[in-house]
């Protein structure tokens, strides 16, 4: 969609329903195609414009359709979002972390020993992987009071099974 000829036209006839219509059509035929920079482009043009609508009509038109651009967009960079976390998880090594606490919460010691990774390593791939929301720690604590049971998330136990690894590891001490 070429955004400078879609507002060229509806700048001349903003108060025109057909033109509002054309514009919204328009806007229905790019959101498939998930160019994220056309829609915002579209969303900032669409908010100049509805400020110099004379018509009412025409105003709440201009703003139910930038709802929905917006929407739209928000929805996208979610998504995309994910994406993203599922690749950096796939590939740096966390996956391991998320298929052994796929089946309950365990100690960060118990992950270490079971996965034979530093105790080190482990704590920080838990801290980028609550970062993310993947695990939380519970509140039970050992006796020492520094370690916490770990567990999934909905979205962490989700991307595990997306990951097309079994997450039916041996089990090991469950605390």
């Amino acid at each position: 969609m070429r955004v400078d000829r879609v507002f060229d036209r509806l700048n001349r006839n903003i108060d025109d329903r057909k033109e509002l219509s054309r514009t919204a059509r328009l806007l229905g035929e790019e959101l498939p195609l998930r160019r994220v920079e056309v829609v915002q482009e579209f969303c900032s043009r669409l908010a100049d414009l509805s400020r110099n609508a004379g018509d009412m009509y025409a105003a709440g038109f201009c703003a139910g359709i930038l709802e929905v651009s917006r929407s739209f967009n928000a929805v996208v960079r979610k998504q995309e979002g994910e994406q993203d976390i599922e690749k950096y998880i796939l590939t740096e090594g966390y996956i391991d972390i998320l298929l052994a606490l796929y089946n309950g919460k365990y100690l960060p010691s118990d992950l270490a020993d079971e996965l034979h990774i530093p105790p080190a390593t482990v704590s920080r791939h838990l801290a980028q992987l609550r970062d993310l929301h993947l695990v939380e720690g519970s509140d039970w604590k050992c006796a020492d009071g520094r370690h916490k049971p770990h567990r999934l998330t909905q979205q962490g136990r989700r991307l595990t099974e997306k990951s097309g690894r079994n997450p039916e590891m041996k089990d090991f001490t469950n605390r």
